[in-house]
């Protein structure tokens, strides 16, 4: 899929949504190319009045959703996501003090793809944030400037976070 979505972009498209679509992933999309509503001729969204709940770090009732209420699978696919985020940590941490921000952001992808099939809510709202960053960065060319580079490392940071705190969250509880 990232194959196909990397084909995607290059032939032009501006954005890509794979399966499976979720809500708030599709709500922060849509608000991401609206923003730009000067450029497009397309009018903003206008943000909620009422502040939005902090997401949880794990939302097990989404995790049950998602693997059709499947408890053992659920727990499965947490655990393969928890396995691999110490890898994930690394690699975006030494991507980010390389400058490479090609790398940076496949990593992202991928980080975030696996968080949209289990119910991780904070890491994925913050790998899809990074994600979407650097895309607009690469887009935009302004990996050099400075507020580029702070936004970028504030969403790294918030990555991190949330990686810290799903590794730090006892699993076997769960289930």
């Amino acid at each position: 899929l990232a194959d196909e979505r990397d084909q995607l972009l290059a032939a032009g498209m501006d954005d890509y949504v794979g399966k499976p679509i979720q809500h708030e992933h599709l709500v922060h999309l849509l608000e991401h190319w609206t923003q730009h509503g000067t450029r497009t001729g397309l009018a903003l969204i206008e943000p909620a009045t009422t502040a939005e709940p902090t997401p949880v770090i794990i939302d097990w009732a989404e995790s049950l959703s998602l693997s059709a209420n499947k408890p053992e699978l659920a727990l499965d696919l947490l655990h393969m996501l928890t396995n691999g985020l110490p890898d994930d940590r690394d690699e975006l941490v030494e991507a980010y003090v390389e400058r490479d921000f090609h790398r940076m952001e496949q990593r992202a992808h991928r980080l975030h793809g696996a968080t949209r099939y289990i119910g991780v809510p904070l890491l994925r709202v913050a790998s899809g944030a990074l994600e979407q960053q650097l895309m607009h960065t690469r887009k935009t060319h302004t990996t050099d400037a400075e507020d580029a580079q702070h936004l970028l490392h504030d969403r790294l940071q918030q990555v991190l976070e949330a990686i810290e705190q799903l590794l730090a969250h006892p699993l076997d509880d769960l289930a």
